[in-house]
């Protein structure tokens, strides 16, 4: 991760919890609130919020932010598997539109981008192995959707190594759950004993440390690969 990208969470974390700890309280019954909607919408709820994620993530939002919003509404299993989804058909149809339609212009915007098209250029030659590594670095998925695109991988391949983008969105779902429990014990709108609490922030740090450790293996194989190309 960039110290750039690195300064601007923590700055977006510092004005979050700032302003949560200015007006707790309704910042939790706003959370509780959200709910509620979302439990009007009964079955169509995570219909909903995966069609949202799908454009959202085609539009290049940051998937990140999307995932923490799921882990806030609907808990960190059935969110996981909603975005996991929803981001497994944004990325299919990033390959297949930018194969089927936009490839010539995809192309020329990889030209102009010298790490791009270096993995452009080795995607061919490393099939499942850079295309894993690409899923577990921290750079943005679509985006390298639509360069693989233009390659010559397979459709399946393509899929299989997607399911290595799981576990960041898993981390990222967690942060919003973490987040949300947070601030409605801050606002004292739910009861949650303190252990719960510990447990809840525990497995934070632990899947933020594996998650980070990962991230740093990948692009330290993914640059190697580049250099090869």
């Amino acid at each position: 991760m960039r110290w750039g990208k690195l300064l601007s969470l923590v700055c977006i974390t510092v004005v979050v919890v700032a302003f949560v700890a200015h007006d707790r309280k309704r910042v939790g019954v706003w959370i509780v609130e959200s709910e509620q909607w979302i439990a009007t919408l009964g079955f169509w709820g995570p219909f909903v919020f995966a069609f949202f994620f799908v454009v959202m993530t085609l539009l290049f939002a940051p998937d990140s932010m999307l995932s923490a919003v799921a882990g806030a509404m609907f808990g960190p299993v059935e969110g996981t598997v909603i975005v996991a989804i929803g981001s497994l058909i944004a990325q299919s149809l990033a390959f297949t539109i930018s194969r089927r339609l936009l490839q010539a212009r995809v192309v020329r915007m990889v030209q102009r981008r010298p790490k791009l098209a270096a993995i452009r250029r080795a995607a061919d030659r490393q099939g499942l192995r850079l295309q894993t590594l690409l899923r577990l670095a921290p750079i943005n998925q679509v985006a390298i959707s639509h360069v693989l695109g233009t390659t010559g991988t397979s459709y399946r391949v393509f899929m299989l190594a997607c399911l290595c983008i799981v576990p960041t969105l898993f981390v990222q779902v967690y942060i919003g759950y973490t987040a949300k429990h947070m601030i409605k014990v801050a606002g004292q709108v739910s009861d949650h004993s303190p252990l719960q609490t510990v447990g809840i922030v525990a497995g934070l740090v632990a899947s933020l440390l594996v998650l980070v450790t990962v991230a740093q293996l990948a692009r330290r194989a993914l640059a190697e690969a580049e250099a090869e190309a």
